[in-house]
This record gives structure tokens, sequence and C-alpha cells, in this order.
């Protein structure tokens, strides 16, 4: 039923009961079908393609949000052709050469850049102001620099 949606083809779909009739002695008699006409689900709508503006859109604080415009310059000041940046469902995944060194995830009024701690681990850093920003940009470079040089 539910792969109905998928087919560009017109399908009539019917649900069925069968119904035994019996005689006075309590024999069957006769069945009968009775046929109930069934809608076929309406197809989802497509989701909207992704867009590192559209997650840069959910920070409502124009302030926060020229701060997180501002720390992804600073990626691509970087000099690196293979630094990548690739919206995903909840944020920005921030890779070079396919090994993701960092990701930035919108909040409302501040966002978060999670990296690559000197352990190993991924450690999450919130930037709510400037002098937060220059942390969290060299904490990126340190995880960065890690993915670079092995």
């Amino acid at each position: 039923m539910t792969r109905c949606k998928w087919v560009d083809l017109p399908i009539s779909l019917f649900e069925w009961q069968c119904l035994a009739l019996l005689d006075d002695e309590g024999k069957e008699e006769d069945d009968i079908l009775v046929f109930f006409p069934r809608k076929v689900p309406a197809r989802p709508a497509p989701e909207e393609p992704r867009s590192i503006e559209k997650s840069l859109t959910y920070i409502t604080d124009d302030q926060i949000r020229g701060l997180a415009e501002a720390f992804l310059k600073e990626v691509d000041s970087w000099k690196d052709q293979r630094i990548t940046k690739t919206p995903i469902s909840w944020g920005i995944s921030l890779k070079t050469a396919g090994k993701v060194f960092a990701y930035l995830t919108p909040m409302r009024k501040s966002f978060a850049v999670s990296y690559y701690n000197e352990a190993g681990a991924w450690t999450d850093y919130k930037v709510t102001s400037a002098e937060s920003l220059e942390e969290a940009k060299k904490l990126a470079k340190q995880s960065y620099d890690s993915k670079v040089k092995p």
C-alpha cells in the first residue's frame, strides 16, 4: 500500500471481505466477496536541498550569524583547496581531503564548533561572542592541522 504512492501509474486499490451465506440449516450456501475502494496515499513533499545559507539563517541573532560567517571565511583563508564545506541536516561539515575536522552547529542565539581535541575525542565549543570566536578558530585550526599532518 505505501509503495503505491511512488508508482506513476493509475492504480485502483481495493480491500475485500468474504461473506459466507448460510441456509436455514446453518450450512454454507454461498460466498459473496465485498470490495471496498482504498485511496493511494499521497506522496510526501520533497525535501528542500540543504545549503550553508539556510543553515546560517537558523541563527536568529544577526551579530552571532556574522560571527559564524566570519568563522567560515577564516576556514576558507587557510589556503587549502581540499577543504570542503558541506551542509548536513543539523549544521555544516568541514572536511579536508575527505576527513572531517570540524562541524559548525547553528543554534538560535549562538553556534557551536565541534572539533577533535588533542586526545582525539570530539569536543564542542560554544561561540557567543567575538572573543569566543577567536578561541573557536584556534581550536578548529588545531583539529585541521592534526588531520593534514599525521
